[in-house]
């Protein structure tokens, strides 16, 4: 099946204040990962949305994915606005751009700091597959990560938001195990987008109204009787933010960081 993939990019707003690595550097060498492991797959189309990076950023991603199509964002007016806000406009264009696709088809929408294995696109694929074998009823959607805070740990601050119960089950390669919760990255069908479009749409309240977070908007559609959410326990993709976003035994980062270089 063909996978649309929808990348927003960005090097001058950070959410995060303690990046382990530069932004303008991790979105060029998580790019490169993330083609090479489409390429790998074959299958799909890769559509950028950048929100006014800087001119060198911007080359390089037009040299780094050369049969990508592009929506380089023109300058606003975003003054009073926090870092959330700021994100919105691009989040409100990716979902214009994906309301123009395929319903059969699946959509990953990405963000920029996340770093693929050569064949994360395929082994995502596969595990969409697999699980959707078992239920056409319900629609299987695959978060890349393995995200440390969906677990109960000491060092985990939130384990009274994150944790709640999971069934876990073996995949193609690995276990995987449902959740509840995704970040803003996550390969489904197109068709689940359109039938939940009032909740994916609540993204755009983020940083306005507050309280508004992932958990209060796209996650609700992962809580959907029809919609089951599955998370690898071996991650298939490193999301390179803080050193607390690390997966847990997760030992070739630098490896995979250094293999990537531009």
């Amino acid at each position: 099946m063909k996978v649309n993939v929808v990348l927003r990019t960005c090097d001058r707003v950070s959410l995060a204040t303690d990046r382990i690595v530069a932004k303008d550097e991790c979105i060029i060498r998580c790019l490169i990962s993330l083609v090479n492991s489409l390429e790998s797959y074959g299958k799909y189309s890769l559509h950028i949305i950048d929100d006014n990076s800087s001119e060198c950023t911007k080359d390089k991603i037009k040299e780094v994915a050369p049969t990508a199509t592009f929506n380089f964002l023109p300058e606003r007016d975003q003054t009073g606005l926090n870092g959330k806000q700021k994100s919105r406009y691009s989040v409100k264009v990716a979902y214009d751009y994906i309301d123009t696709l395929p319903e059969d088809e699946l959509v990953y929408i990405v963000e920029d700091d996340y770093l693929h294995y050569n064949d994360s696109i395929r082994k995502m694929v596969e595990a969409w597959y697999y699980f959707q074998s078992f239920d056409m009823k319900t629609e299987i959607g695959i978060f890349p990560q393995d995200f440390v805070q969906l677990y109960f740990h000491p060092k985990n601050l939130f384990n009274d938001t994150y944790i709640r119960p999971c069934i876990v089950s073996p995949g193609p390669d690995r276990y995987y195990r449902t959740t509840w919760f995704t970040h803003e990255s996550f390969m489904i069908k197109k068709s689940v987008i359109t039938k939940y479009k009032e909740e994916f749409n609540k993204l755009m309240e983020i940083g306005e109204i507050d309280g508004k977070w992932e958990g209060t908007s796209l996650s609700n559609v992962w809580t959907k009787p029809d919609v089951a959410m599955l998370m690898p326990m071996k991650t298939l993709a490193i999301h390179v933010s803080t050193k607390e976003d690390i997966s847990f035994f997760c030992n070739d980062f630098q490896e995979l960081w250094n293999k990537n270089a531009y």
